[in-house]
């Protein structure tokens, strides 16, 4: 996988892991969705190859729906993620 790859997958990860870690799910101003946002031709690849799925949730408060649209990890992404050069290095800073 290239950088740019790796940078969407990066943020994906964050974004999913941020989600867990919150107590509010139904909060879409803190992402706690486990979503990216974008319009990135590379994310719609990686979705094509299986490493995102382009979800849509609908949700709504007094009344007003709302749709949020956006990318989510796949397993098959989380995986590509975690065993990249990248993360180890996460993983060494970490163990100094």
């Amino acid at each position: 996988m290239n950088k740019k790859q790796l940078d969407i997958l990066e943020k994906a990860f964050s974004a999913q892991i941020d989600s867990a870690m919150k107590q509010d799910f139904a909060s879409a101003q803190n992402n706690t969705f486990g979503i990216i946002q974008t319009k990135s031709k590379i994310a719609k690849q990686l979705c094509d190859d299986g490493y995102l799925d382009y979800i849509q949730i609908n949700f709504g408060r007094h009344g007003l729906p709302v749709t949020i649209k956006g990318y989510a990890l796949t397993i098959k992404g989380n995986l590509a993620y975690c065993t990249s050069d990248r993360c180890k290095l996460d993983e060494a800073k970490q163990n100094d």
